[in-house]
C-alpha cells in the first residue's frame, strides 16, 4: 500500500511539472526558431556576421555554463538552493527574447551589438535556469530512481505542449499584431509569451517548497562541507559518466540547433512559403508530445537509459537522412522531421536524468555533493553546441550563396535539403558510439541514489 501511495504521489507531481512547463515552453519558440531570421532578414545582417558573433558569444558563455553549477551548488537562502534562480532569471531571459526583435540600431554595427546583448540575456541565463530546475527535479525525486525519468519525461511533455501551441500561433500572432511592422508583431507576441513563462516558473517555485526549503541553517550549523572549484572540476573530468553525456550532447545539440535554425530557410526558400513553419512546428511538436508521453513506459523495456540513447539516436539519424530524399516537398519534410522529433523525445526524457545520475554516483563514491555542478554541464554542452551550430548554419547558407530574397533553383533546393538532413543525422548518430564509453548501469545508479538519501537522513 505504501508503495502504491508513493507511486500516486509521484504521478501527481509529474502532472504538476507538466502543467508548469506548458507555460515555460512558451519561452523558446521565437528565440530558437527566429533568431537567425531576425539577424538576416529583419535586420539585414549577413549570415557571416551572424555566425561569427554568435559563435564568439557561445564560446564565451561556456564559462557561464560552468559558473552556473557552482552558483547553484553554493546557494544558501531562505528560498533554498534552486528556487531563487527560478524567480530572478526568467524575466531576464525573456527580456533578451523581446530585445531580439526590436530592430534597434541605425548601422550594422549597432544592430549587431544590440542583438549580441539580446543573445546573452536570452541564452546566458538559460544555464542557471536549467541547472536550478533540473537539480530541483532531483531533489523532488529523492531516492526514487524511476521518478527522475518520469519527472524529466513530464517536463518535456509539458514543454513540448507549450512549444506546440506557441509554434502553432506564433506567426498568426506576429501577422495579427505586425500588419505594418514585423518587428512590432514579434515584440508583442514575445511579451504575451513572457507572461505565460513567468506563470510557469512561479508554479515550479511553489511546488518545490518542501523539497528545497530554506537552507540558511546549513551554513550556520556548518553541516555541509565546502567543496573547492578545483575539486568540482576534477570531479567532472575524471568521471566517464558525465563526460560521455557532455560529448553526446555537444554533437546532438549542434545538430538540433542547426536543424531548428535552418528550417525557416527550408520553408521560405525550398517550399516558397515561410508560413509553412507553423505547420512544421505544430506537427513535429505533436510528435514530441506523443513521444514524451510514451517514453516513461518504454525506456526501461529497451534496456535502460544508455541503451535508450543508442537505439533512438540511430532512429533519429535515419529519419533525418530521409529529409535529403523526401524533404523537397512540404509533406515529405514534415513526415521525416516529425519522425525524428518523435524519436528525439525518448532521448530528451532520459538526458537530464543521466546528468542527475552522474552527480548522484559521484556523491556516492566521494561523499561530496556537487550534483548541481554536474547538472550544469548540460548547459555547457548546450553553449558549445550553440556556438558550433551557428558556424554550421553559416556554412550551410554560404553553401547556397544565400542573400536576402534569394530564389533557389532545383539544384539549390536539393543542396539545402541535404544540408538540413545531415544536421541531425550526424548530430544524433555520434552519441550512438559515444554512449559505449558510459560505464555505469542503471541498477548501480539507483543503488547510489538510495544510499545518498539514506546517508543524508542519518
Amino acid at each position: 500500500m505504501k508503495r502504491s501511495m508513493r507511486a500516486g504521489k509521484i504521478q501527481q507531481t509529474a502532472f504538476l511539472i507538466a502543467a508548469a512547463n506548458i507555460f515555460t515552453g512558451f519561452a523558446t519558440p521565437l528565440t530558437n526558431n527566429y533568431t537567425t531570421y531576425s539577424w538576416t532578414d529583419l535586420n539585414g545582417l549577413s549570415p557571416e556576421l551572424y555566425a561569427s558573433c554568435t559563435s564568439v558569444m557561445g564560446i564565451l558563455m561556456t564559462a557561464l555554463a560552468c559558473i552556473s553549477g557552482i552558483l547553484v551548488t553554493k546557494t544558501r537562502s531562505r528560498w533554498g538552493q534552486t528556487r531563487p534562480w527560478l524567480i530572478i532569471l526568467p524575466p531576464v531571459c525573456m527580456a533578451g527574447g523581446i530585445l531580439t526583435f526590436t530592430g534597434w540600431g541605425s548601422s550594422a554595427a549597432e544592430k549587431a551589438a544590440i542583438l549580441c546583448v539580446a543573445y546573452i540575456l536570452a541564452y546566458g541565463t538559460n544555464d542557471l535556469i536549467t541547472a536550478a530546475r533540473t537539480t530541483l527535479y532531483g531533489l523532488m525525486a529523492g531516492d526514487h530512481y524511476e521518478a527522475r525519468t518520469i519527472y524529466v519525461s513530464y517536463h518535456w511533455l509539458g514543454s513540448n505542449v507549450g512549444m506546440l501551441i506557441a509554434g502553432g500561433v506564433t506567426l498568426t500572432l506576429v501577422n495579427l499584431f505586425g500588419k505594418n511592422s514585423q518587428h512590432r508583431g514579434f515584440i508583442i507576441t514575445e511579451i504575451i509569451m513572457t507572461v505565460l513563462v513567468l506563470l510557469g516558473y512561479g508554479m515550479l517555485v511553489v511546488m518545490g517548497k518542501k523539497s528545497d526549503p530554506s537552507n540558511i541553517a546549513d551554513v550556520r550549523k556548518k553541516k555541509k562541507e565546502t567543496v573547492s572549484i578545483k575539486e568540482m572540476l576534477k570531479g567532472i573530468v575524471t568521471n566517464r559518466c558525465i563526460m560521455s553525456c557532455i560529448f553526446s550532447d555537444v554533437f546532438r545539440f549542434t545538430g538540433y540547433y542547426a536543424m531548428i535554425g535552418i528550417t525557416v530557410y527550408q520553408c521560405t526558400y525550398v517550399f516558397d512559403n515561410m508560413n509553412a513553419m507553423t505547420l512544421v512546428l505544430t506537427i513535429s511538436g505533436f510528435s514530441c508530445v506523443l513521444g514524451n508521453y510514451c517514453a516513461p513506459y518504454i525506456v526501461e523495456k529497451v534496456g535502460g537509459r544508455k541503451k535508450n540513447m543508442q537505439i533512438f539516436g540511430g532512429l533519429i539519424s535515419i529519419s533525418s537522412l530521409m529529409i535529403g530524399i523526401f524533404g523537397k516537398s512540404q509533406v515529405g519534410f514534415i513526415v521525416c522531421l516529425s519522425a525524428a522529433f518523435f524519436f528525439m523525445s525518448f532521448i530528451d526524457s532520459v538526458d537530464y536524468a543521466m546528468y542527475l545520475d552522474a552527480g548522484e554516483y559521484h556523491m556516492y563514491r566521494t561523499g561530496t555533493d556537487i550534483r548541481a555542478f554536474f547538472v550544469s554541464m548540460y548547459g555547457l554542452a548546450v553553449k558549445i553546441s550553440s556556438a558550433l551550430s551557428a558556424i554550421v548554419i553559416g556554412l550551410m547558407l554560404k553553401g547556397i550563396s544565400y542573400h536576402a530574397g534569394i530564389v533557389l533553383d532545383a539544384v539549390g533546393k536539393t543542396r539545402l535539403s541535404w544540408y538540413t538532413a545531415l544536421t541531425m543525422a550526424v548530430g544524433y548518430g555520434m552519441p550512438v558510439l559515444i554512449m559505449k564509453l558510459h560505464p555505469i548501469s542503471d541498477k548501480e545508479m539507483a543503488e547510489a541514489a538510495r544510499a545518498n538519501v539514506k546517508n543524508e537522513e542519518d
